[in-house]
This record gives structure tokens, C-alpha cells and sequence, in this order.
């Protein structure tokens, strides 16, 4: 472990007043048996933390570790030499260099079960002089590990936490950017993320410990000194560029993450870790290393990387590399680099092997120094570092030697386990089988696992354990289809969720064993007698076809007929033949006295080989037309179920009024047509005839099949456009107008009528008001004394009725404005003159709530009424009231838009004669 001679040097002037910890973090390691109850959720945890050393300085011989289930150890610190500290037989811990050591702590616990557990150490205090931190040295040093023991799938509590190996020893100059990494690596393979955060003390106002310190800040935003930031995916940290001189405190999270066996990703720990960053000033500019790329390799294979960094200043360069390749129980990385002045080359080769298979990559962490020296705990004070990171896929190899035999309408695949098949860390867990109706082949890209889209296949299958090495294709119990090429690959997924690489290829067809469909044309549509016609392909003998020896004669082939798709299938033929020879290569059949003109059929052959069944054809259906009838326009939509690719639709047409014979109108390659520009109400009828094929060249091409006869008319029952409408409200006249544009001027020429709908409040649902039948009279006025608030709609209704929408183009909402005013001043004297308290104003009020006091606070009178007479009598004396002051509340119902709004009014008025 290494520590800057310039930060040691820096800091030797603060040692005399400040306390101790300058950073750390707590990790673990799992050294339970899952087998053993009493020993399954069992963990090593080590306390790492970075202090200050020397006189007067706190020296911590033990530290406590509260594991987050309730319980806590005191712990021994273990690293370092014995003597010449303060703590009898307790190690001193190692000096990194003068004034700055790093201690070390590690114990055992036993968690009761699963959870999930904050394991947390804090000790006062941080050391002075921290410049982000505000009076540092009397804030508590906190930092904690999360780890999440659970059993949502098979040994998830085997877990170790991510491991850094870099330790925060680079240096920081003013006006250069800062660049450190910790080189962390999961050692379970788990993915890792990186997230910075606030450095962790307490809350001196409320006691809380673990919570961010209060008046923390980002070491950029000291000065302000340009940008701060983490990778979230490396974890390198960057600083451009620090203005200040000075000590920084920084925290970061380290997120663990593994991959659930159906393919989500689960948090499951993470290390907080806070470092320390000493900016000083100095001449000297960073090492530069050469990009690097990352990089992928099947696992069996090696890689290779030549990492180059130069220095600006020709100083003398070190270079080092970290990662998990270094730390795997077998085949480990190599990396060789001796240092260099002015540039330095390094060497990194990797023999991988099965047990380096991993779903997440493994992350390089390349560190260069100058000025440095390979031997020594301490650097000198003008070296500077830079780091780069590349990641390394380890991929499981494919699995081997696919084939695929045919059997009936079922295709059986065959392969061999992969070479990883049984690696001892991530095994096989099962395999997943992908088909295409097409053999055409493909190049997978650089490090493509698995099977992606782009190449056509889709998903049929998984083995149901790792030691299936056979997979029978039968379509989902629906079995598949002659004439098709089917096209095969395989890939494994092992028990982290890493998937191989495909398979080659394999192609295979059904063998032509049994009669293949090529035709269901509908020849005439009639509710009664309609016919379909039916043709199919005889089976075909030899290597490809029936084996004649092992099914003899005689043969029968039955053909079965269904209404589609609910109907039941009844036999409607049977044609029987005494040897193989005799069957015709093509058979057909007309289904008579059908109701083709509702009903869609499908057809199904059974082939028998002296009475025994050999197999059932793929079911074909008829062409189904149906019309869509809109505004002089009819839409044609039309399904099939077929076994064979149909391509391409022709569209015929006859209009009866004027031919008795139908016209090729259009060509189109979806079951969709619009046929336009119709008069309505006008009948036209339509069929339409669907050209496909089957991929097997070898079977007849192309096929023709045409649909029932449809006559349909077409019906305006598109609404017209809505109007535009505008409102002004008249609240001195209690009018509102309303005026709108004629649509037929823009949009709807067969416009009739316009419905006049009226709600009085939002909420309310529209009643018909009125109606106009002269489209020129775009003018309407509402009169109501009582209220005109509310919200009109102006719809158009065209010649066959059908109705616009409401709609913001076509409603308006208008708003009362309501008035309720009341007098300050009554004589009550019977001069006629201000004889009544009474409202001066009212209007669109409904009622109201009045009463009114003495000055003392006694009820003398009260009304709902908006229009009422108060002649001063007192309703508890019936004595008339004497002069002076009176004060009222008053509460007014308004008629508004929204409903009834209540509104408050308090004041008074003076009584004098």
C-alpha cells in the first residue's frame, strides 16, 4: 500500500491539531456452508480506515462494528507490527508514511436469517482542516456497508462484497485535473455500479448519525473549481480542475447487482466508501495512457492488450493493473511493465477458461504514475497519475453438432453440450431453441450472444434442465407444416444468466409422408348451394416421403370439412387406393350445398396405411371477405388460415347496374382495401383471389384461391365537420349570442340542420334547445333573466343524419356576473326615502344567508330572501330600532357556471332619522 510523500509532507503541519480519520469503508466475505443451518448466513467483515499517526493523536487499538440486526462487536485492530504503540499486543497498524498510517479490522458474524442489514462503524473524529466539510475535526467519522441476504433464488446469501484494491493515495495540483479509480471487482462476477454522495457524520441539531453533514459540499463547489463527477459505470473519478490548496473529503457508493434466473437485475449490497483528495501546486503534468477498448473472447480463448502511456514532462512512468482477472482462484491475468522514462509499454495477456464465464464484464483498471518508483511504500511529491479502464466479456461457447431429423409433423433437434457444460461456477442451467420458417443463413456480429432479432428466428422453447441435449419442434401440440423450411439454432444459458453464442444452423423439412393442401377456392357463394373447391398433393415415397415397407397398403386418405373457426369437423370424402402407385400425384374435391355466402370452411386430410393413421395434413381455410360501408366508400377486409404464404391480392369488382361480369380493380399485398369515390347507396360487389406458395420448390406454385362474392352498399355514417363557434354574454341584457360558420362553406356540403344543445352549469349533460333549419342562419340569441350562464353547442346534421361532435370547437361556455350590493345608510322615518335596509342591486343570485347584529353582538333580524324588506323591527322585541350603527354577515349564493357559489360579505350601515 503506497501513500504520496506530497501528501504526507502537506499534511505534516495540520498533525499537531487535528484528530485522526481521513477515509475508509467496510467490506465482507461470505465463509458460511449453505448446508449448514446453524452456519449458512455466516460473514467476514473488515474495517479499512486511513489516519492520521503520531503524538496526541487519537490511536484507535479497537473499533466497533454494529452489524445492523440489533448486534455489535468491539474489534481488534490486526494489521501492522506489534510494539511501539500504545496498545499492548494489539498490531499498531501499518505507516504508510510518516504522520499516516491505515488500520485494518476484521470479524466474524453469524446473521439470524434473510434480510436485509446495515452493517455501520462510527467513531469521533474526522481531522481538521477539511475544506468541504465545515468544522471538520469536531465532525464524526460514519461509514456502512448494505448487504441484502435473501433466498429469492438458490444460494443468493453466498455473496462478498465488492473489493477495492486501489488504495486513495494520488496526489491533486491546482489547475489539473484529478482522475482516481479504486479498482473495485465483484468477486461473485456480480455487476457493479458507482454513485457519488455526501459524506456521512451527524446532525448536531437532532442527534442523527449516518445522515449527510450538514453544510457538506462537492470539492468543485470550493472556489468553484470546474466540474466533479463519477463514471457510473467504471467508478473512475474526475476532478477539472481543483483552484484551491487543501484537504477534500469525498464519498461514493459501490452498488452490487445480480441477474435473477428470469432476467432481472436485483440490487443486492453496496460499499460507501469516503476517501480524502489532497490538492497541492506543482509543475508536473499527468501520464497520458493510450484508450482502451473494450473487448470480448469466448471463453477457451486468451486475451491480449498492449497498454502505452507517455509523459509530457519525460518523467519516469509506472504502470499497474487491477481487476478481478487477478484475483480468480485459477488461470489468472499476467501483466508486465517495467518502468520507463518518457513512455512505458505494458503487457496484459489472459488465458480464460470455463470458470471465467460471467453475465457482467470484468473491469481493467490501468494506473499510470510518474516519477515513481516500483519499490518503496511512498512516492515523491511532484508525481501525478492517470488511469483507464477497459472491460473484458468472457462468453460461453456455443453448443455443438446440431441436427434435426423429421418425424410426422414434428422436427427433432440434437445437439452437443457446450465445452463449459459443467464448469464447476456457472453451469449450464438450460438451453433455448429458436426457429425460422427460412434457411437463410446469418453472420453474427462481434461478441452477439444469444439469437437477436434482426436474423428472423423466434423463440419456441427451453430444455427443462441442463442435461437435455434433445428438443422435439412440434409447433405447440399444432404441428408443423410441409413444404416449409424450417431453420434451427441453440443457445445456453448458464446459472447467472449469461448466454452463449448460437449454434450453427441446422435446416430441415417435413418429410411429404402425408397429402399437403393446396387449394381452397370458393367457386360459387350462395346461402344454400355454394361449392368449394379443394386440391391437395398425394404423399410422396423415398428417402423424403413414406416408407412403403414400414406402412403397406392398402391407403386411405379422408378428407374432413368444418364451419371456421367453431365448428365441428365432419368427413365428407374418402378415397381409398390398393397399393401406393395408385394414388394420383394430384386429388381434388367440390364441397356442394354450402352457405358460402356466411360461413368461412376449413379442411383437414387424414392419411391411413392399412387402417392404421400415418398423419393429418395442416389445416387450410377459405378466403372470408367482409365490407365495411362508410360515407361513398366501401372497405374490404378479408382472412385466411392457411399452410402456405400467400403474397400478394387482387381485388375484384362488379358493379351490378351495370355489368353482370367483375373487373381486376386493384393488386395489393395486405387483407385491407379502400374502393373510393362510391355513390352512396349504390350496391357493388366484390371478391377477392389470394396467389401464394409454399417455400418447398419442389410443390406446385404459383396457388390461386378466390374468396366468397360480398355486395355491399355504401352509407354515409361519417358526421359532418363541427362548427365554430363564439359566444358573448350580455349580462345587462341577460343575452347571449352565439354565432357560428356555415360548414358547408369548407367541409360539408350535405349539411341539413343545426341542433342548438344547452347545459347550464359544466357538469351538467346537454338537452336540445332548439334547432335551425336555415343553413344560412348562423345567428342564435338566449334570453333568461334568471341566468345566462352555461355552455352551448352548435352541432351540424348532415342529409343522413348523422351529427357532428361536441367538441372545444363547437362549445362555448359563457358566466353570469352576478351583483348583490347593499345600502350603508337607513332612516326608517316613512318619508319615503331609504325607508328599508334592502339590497341596491341583485341580480343571478339565488338566495342568500343575511343577518343582522347590534353592537353587542345580538341577533336583530335574518333572511334568505335576495329581495327582502327590512323595516328595522327587531324579531325578538318587535320594537323598531334606534339610531346607530348595525353590522351584517351575508352570505350570497351566486348562479355560476361552475353551480352555486357561495361568496361572504360582511359590513355595517348607520341608522339615523
Amino acid at each position: 500500500m503506497r501513500f504520496t510523500l506530497a501528501l504526507c509532507f502537506l499534511l505534516g503541519t495540520f498533525f499537531a491539531y487535528s484528530t485522526h480519520n481521513r477515509g475508509g469503508q467496510i467490506t465482507y466475505q461470505y465463509i458460511g456452508n449453505p448446508l449448514d443451518p446453524a452456519n449458512r448466513y455466516t460473514y467476514l467483515f473488515t474495517i479499512t480506515v486511513y489516519m492520521n499517526d503520531g503524538p496526541n493523536i487519537a490511536d484507535r487499538c479497537y473499533d466497533t462494528l454494529y452489524f445492523g440486526d440489533g448486534k455489535s462487536s468491539v474489534v481488534a485492530r490486526n494489521n501492522g507490527p506489534i510494539g511501539g504503540c500504545d496498545c499492548g499486543t494489539v498490531p499498531c497498524g501499518e505507516l504508510i508514511c510518516p504522520g499516516f498510517k491505515v488500520n485494518t479490522y476484521t470479524v466474524t458474524h453469524t446473521y439470524p436469517g434473510p434480510g436485509k442489514y446495515l452493517a455501520k462503524m462510527a467513531d469521533p473524529n474526522r481531522n481538521y482542516s477539511v475544506l468541504n466539510i465545515p468544522n471538520s475535526g469536531n465532525q464524526l467519522f460514519y461509514i456502512e456497508t448494505w448487504l441484502d441476504i435473501s433466498d429469492f433464488f438458490n444460494s443468493t446469501y453466498i455473496d462478498n462484497s465488492p473489493q477495492l484494491k486501489i488504495s486513495p493515495r494520488d496526489f491533486a495540483c491546482i489547475g489539473k485535473c484529478y482522475v482516481y479509480n479504486p479498482g473495485a471487482f465483484d468477486p461473485d462476477g456480480d455487476s457493479l455500479s458507482y454513485e457519488l454522495t455526501e459524506c456521512r457524520g451527524i446532525n448536531p441539531i437532532t442527534g442523527a448519525i449516518g445522515v449527510p453533514i450538514p453544510g457538506y459540499m462537492y470539492p468543485n463547489q470550493i472556489g468553484p473549481s470546474g466540474t466533479f463527477n463519477m463514471d457510473p459505470s467504471t467508478g473512475t473519478i474526475t476532478w477539472c480542475s481543483p483552484v484551491l490548496q487543501g484537504e477534500y473529503n469525498i464519498a461514493f457508493k459501490i452498488y452490487e447487482w445480480r441477474k435473477l434466473t428470469d432476467g432481472e437485475w436485483r440490487k443486492i449490497g453496496y460499499v460507501l466508501s469516503d476517501i480524502q483528495i489532497v490538492v497541492g501546486a506543482c509543475l508536473n503534468n499527468p501520464p497520458v495512457i493510450k484508450p482502451l477498448s473494450d473487448t470480448c473472447v469466448v471463453a477457451g480463448g486468451v486475451v491480449t492488450k498492449t497498454i502505452i502511456a507517455t509523459d509530457a514532462d519525460n518523467n519516469a512512468i509506472f504502470l499497474e493493473a487491477f481487476g478481478a482477472p487477478f484475483s480468480v482462484s485459477t488461470s489468472t491475468a499476467n501483466f508486465s511493465a517495467s518502468p520507463s522514462t518518457g513512455t512505458v509499454i505494458g503487457n496484459f495477456s489472459w488465458n480464460t477458461i470455463c470458470n471465467h464465464i460471467s453475465v457482467s464484464p470484468y473491469q481493467i483498471t490501468i494506473r499510470a504514475t510518474d516519477n515513481s518508483s516500483s519499490s518503496g511504500d511512498c512516492i515523491s511529491s511532484n508525481n501525478l497519475t492517470s488511469y483507464q479502464t477497459f472491460k473484458i466479456r468472457v462468453l460461453p461457447p456455443p453448443p455443438t453438432g446440431l441436427t434435426a431429423t423429421a418425424l410426422g409433423t414434428s422436427i427433432q433437434l440434437t445437439w452437443v453440450h457446450t465445452v463449459c457444460h459443467s464448469n464447476p461456477k456457472t453451469p449450464v442451467s438450460f438451453y433455448k431453441i429458436y426457429r425460422k420458417d427460412s434457411c437463410a443463413s446469418f453472420i453474427p456480429s462481434y461478441c452477439e450472444t444469444d439469437v437477436p432479432s434482426s436474423w428472423g428466428y423466434v423463440y419456441i422453447g427451453r430444455t427443462i434442465n441442463a442435461s437435455a441435449n434433445t428438443f422435439t419442434d412440434n409447433n405447440g401440440g399444432l404441428g408443423l407444416t410441409h413444404g416449409i423450411n424450417y431453420s434451427y439454432v441453440v443457445v445456453a444459458v448458464h446459472t447467472d444468466g449469461a448466454t452463449s453464442l448460437a449454434s450453427t444452423s441446422v435446416c430441415q423439412q417435413l418429410k411429404n409422408d402425408i397429402p399437403i393442401i393446396l387449394n381452397v377456392d370458393v367457386q360459387s357463394t350462395s346461402v344454400s348451394t355454394g361449392s368449394v373447391y379443394v386440391r391437395w398433393m398425394a404423399p410422396q415415397s423415398g428417402a423424403t416421403g413414406l416408407d412403403t415397407v414400414l406402412h403397406p397398403p392398402p391407403y386411405d386418405i379422408k378428407l374432413y370439412q368444418k364451419s371456421y373457426p367453431l365448428g365441428a369437423y365432419i368427413q365428407v370424402n374418402t378415397l381409398s387406393y390398393p397399393s401406393f402407385s395408385a394414388i394420383p400425384i394430384l386429388m381434388t374435391y367440390t364441397a356442394s350445398g354450402l352457405n358460402t355466402q356466411n360461413n368461412q370452411y376449413q379442411y383437414r386430410l387424414d392419411f391411413y396405411s392399412n387402417g392404421t393413421l400415418i398423419g393429418n395434413s395442416q389445416a387450410a381455410t377459405s378466403v372470408f371477405l367482409k365490407t365495411i360501408s362508410n360515407d361513398r366508400k366501401l372497405e374490404l377486409q378479408w382472412n385466411y388460415s392457411v399452410p402456405w404464404s400467400n403474397y400478394k391480392h387482387n381485388i375484384y369488382k362488379k358493379d351490378p347496374s351495370t355489368s353482370s361480369t367483375y373487373t381486376l380493380i386493384a393488386t395489393v399485398n395486405s387483407n385491407y382495401y379502400k374502393d373510393s369515390g362510391l355513390v352512396n347507396k349504390h350496391t357493388y360487389c366484390y371478391k377477392v383471389e389470394t396467389i401464394g406458395q409454399y417455400s418447398d420448390l419442389t410443390l406446385p406454385r404459383p396457388l390461386y384461391n378466390f374468396s366468397q362474392e360480398v355486395c355491399d352498399k355504401p352509407i354515409d355514417k361519417t358526421p359532418p365537420c363541427s362548427p365554430t363557434v363564439t359566444a358573448i354574454g350580455d349580462c345587462n341584457n341577460n343575452q347571449v349570442a352565439l354565432k357560428w360558420n356555415n360548414p358547408r362553406h369548407y367541409c360539408a356540403d350535405d349539411v341539413i340542420k343545426y341542433y342548438i344543445y344547452y347545459k347550464p352549469t359544466i357538469d351538467d349533460t346537454y338537452t336540445l334547445l332548439d334547432s335551425i333549419s336555415n343553413l344560412n342562419d348562423t345567428i342564435f340569441t338566449y334570453d333568461n333573466n334568471t341566468s345566462i350562464a352555461g355552455c352551448f353547442a352548435i352541432l351540424a346534421v348532415d342529409s343522413s343524419y348523422n351529427k357532428s361532435v361536441i367538441s372545444s370547437v363547437n362549445e362555448w361556455c359563457i358566466d353570469n356576473c352576478p351583483e348583490f350590493d347593499l345600502p350603508n345608510v337607513v332612516t326608517f322615518n316613512g318619508d319615503g326615502i331609504n325607508d328599508f335596509f334592502k339590497a341596491i342591486k341583485v341580480k343571478y343570485v339565488k338566495d342568500i344567508d343575511l343577518k343582522i347584529f347590534n353592537r353587542w353582538g345580538q341577533l336583530l333580524f335574518e333572511t334568505t330572501d335576495p329581495y327582502f324588506k327590512w323595516d328595522g323591527i327587531i324579531k325578538m322585541t318587535n320594537q323598531r330600532c334606534t339610531d346607530g350603527t348595525y353590522f351584517y354577515t351575508c352570505t350570497v349564493n351566486e348562479i355560476r357556471i361552475k353551480g352555486i357559489v357561495p361568496k361572504k360579505i360582511k359590513g355595517f350601515f348607520q341608522v339615523f332619522r
